[in-house]
């Protein structure tokens, strides 16, 4: 843990690309993007555009930008050549920092430009989501939809700097801050730390020593397995269900929510199969019920889960292999499971 030019951060090392994490203010937030000696491109939100235009005004005369229909159904092939078409015609170069400002979805698409155009341009992180800050813009995962798969393309770029400015959180919907939580809860779950208590004593305030304590758990997976071959798939807890909840919905139900939903279910096979006890699956779910997340799939959603779950779970692009789940061995312990009964995990979903 360093602190450079005043400003609190951390650095970690993704397998060769080094990643460094800056908490800052807004004012030392606009300071660290002018410090960069790079030609430079903003890729915004256009919602968070509307909302912090006056912030980033200083760059707006000089700096060119681009704007994301930052929508889950938008996050597709055509919005990833638009913006490549953007950074062609103003002939950026492999130089060229590309600072991409927003949710998961300006991250995530962004990144994935970046990574393939001219072979990988320079990328820096302004997450503005609590999702974003502790898990989109941590671990390099780029990815967008293809034919109603989640995230089926994308590549693994991590950003060389991570700029968080906490005050983002302040013009958040409830949804999306739910959807923060749902992933933090996740994170607590994973492996032994210190996350699952501030979490249960805390008063859902989301503190600077959260997110740090959220991503110093996704970085200690992801540092030694970019690619996600080994213990970062750990961090799928719940996604595997989740990707088909959110497919089946239309994207209706969102990630945060299905994400939950996963999780219950995940905890409730590792109940079945002996994998867990009451005791620890009901200290499993209990920070899952003190948010009030929902505990069941809506009974809407039942039908198309029957008819296209089988297909999605087989598509699920989290999977190294055929019907992998992450599972539950003990109270923040989790293994992977071969699970190539499909008909089972579906039913997990149908049960709850």
């Amino acid at each position: 843990m360093t602190n450079k030019k005043s400003f609190f951060s951390i650095e970690f090392t993704l397998n060769s690309s080094v990643t460094e994490v800056y908490f800052t203010t807004p004012r030392e937030l606009i300071t660290l993007i002018g410090q960069s000696d790079r030609q430079q491109v903003l890729i915004f939100d256009r919602k968070v555009f509307d909302l912090y235009q006056d912030l980033f005004q200083v760059y707006l005369v000089n700096t060119p930008y681009y704007f994301i229909d930052a929508r889950e159904e938008e996050k597709k092939y055509p919005a990833l050549i638009d913006l490549i078409e953007f950074l062609t015609i103003n002939k950026f170069t492999r130089s060229t920092e590309i600072i991409a400002i927003g949710g998961g979805i300006t991250l995530d698409l962004t990144a994935f430009a970046a990574s393939i155009y001219k072979r990988g341009t320079s990328l820096t992180f302004v997450p503005t989501s609590f999702v974003a800050m502790i898990d989109a813009s941590i671990g390099g995962k780029t990815g967008i939809n293809y034919n109603n798969y989640k995230n089926l393309l994308g590549s693994f770029y991590p950003a060389s700097r991570v700029l968080i400015n906490r005050d983002f959180l302040k013009t958040l919907s409830p949804v999306d801050i739910m959807n923060g939580w749902a992933e933090c809860i996740k994170a607590s779950l994973l492996t032994q730390n210190k996350l699952y208590e501030m979490i249960m004593n805390g008063n859902q305030i989301i503190t600077k020593e959260l997110i740090l304590e959220a991503i110093n758990i996704k970085a200690a997976l992801c540092g030694k397995d970019l690619t996600d071959l080994g213990a970062r798939q750990k961090l799928n807890l719940g996604h595997t269900y989740a990707h088909v909840i959110e497919s089946i919905s239309d994207y209706q139900i969102p990630h945060g929510m299905a994400v939950a939903i996963g999780i219950r279910a995940a905890a409730k096979h590792s109940l079945d199969i002996g994998l867990i006890n009451d005791i620890i699956f009901n200290r499993i779910v209990q920070p899952l019920n003190k948010f009030k997340f929902p505990q069941k799939l809506d009974k809407k959603y039942h039908q198309k889960l029957l008819s296209r779950g089988k297909d999605l779970l087989e598509m699920d692009k989290k999977n190294r292999q055929l019907g992998q789940l992450v599972l539950f061995s003990g109270f923040q312990r989790t293994t992977l499971q071969s699970c190539k009964n499909f008909y089972q995990l579906i039913k997990n979903l149908l049960e709850l």
